[in-house]
């Protein structure tokens, strides 16, 4: 007797970006030339930086951010937003509240005002979407593909994200270290450069 077995596995994808903080070397850390470095405020100072990158807070504001990016997008394409999450956006904020929301041309502001309404009422179209089990936006799939690490005893932080579509990998992952890292410019390969 023969048995054949065969299972469909899904893509996933892994976008990483590496971003250097200067904390290891000393930079911000000693005051001079001859000081050593200070071990112990090296690694709490990495400590408190990848509790910042994992909180509920930096989560939830890539959620936003990302759900603000989304909100100006017009049409579904293939570079910015599938067409399923598209009507799923549609259908979860009515298009007087989208219209109330978008700021033509910027994300910050759009961002801004998301966030306002967010906080506005407790259970809003905005939460729902925030909350949903299996939204993009969410707190817990966002936390749940989201990685940060520390690259050995380097100066370098490694952010990851994980997705079934190539696009979210990468749009999440850049749009939480320039949420973290402000003022950092993407190279080509998606690795920030200082």
């Amino acid at each position: 007797m023969l048995y054949f077995s065969h299972s469909e596995h899904e893509k996933e994808y892994v976008s990483n970006t590496q971003v250097y903080t200067g904390i290891a070397s000393g930079y911000g850390i000693t005051s001079g030339e001859n000081d050593r470095v200070d071990y112990f405020a090296v690694n709490n100072a990495f400590d408190n930086l990848m509790a910042t990158i994992k909180s509920r807070e930096s989560i939830e504001e890539v959620g936003m951010r990302l759900l603000a990016k989304h909100l100006l997008v017009k049409q579904p394409s293939y570079k910015e937003l599938s067409e399923e999450n598209f009507n799923k956006i549609r259908e979860s904020i009515p298009e007087k509240l989208r219209r109330q929301l978008i700021v033509k041309g910027s994300e910050d502001l759009t961002f801004f005002k998301i966030e306002s309404f967010k906080k506005a009422k407790e259970n809003n179209e905005i939460v729902q979407l925030l909350t949903a089990p299996g939204s993009i936006y969410s707190l817990d799939v966002i936390s749940a593909n989201m990685s940060a690490l520390r690259k050995q005893s380097s100066d370098m932080i490694e952010i990851s994200y994980k997705a079934m579509i190539l696009r979210y990998a990468s749009k999440h992952c850049n749009t939480s270290w320039m949420l973290l890292f402000p003022g950092t410019k993407a190279s080509k390969d998606k690795r920030p450069i200082m």
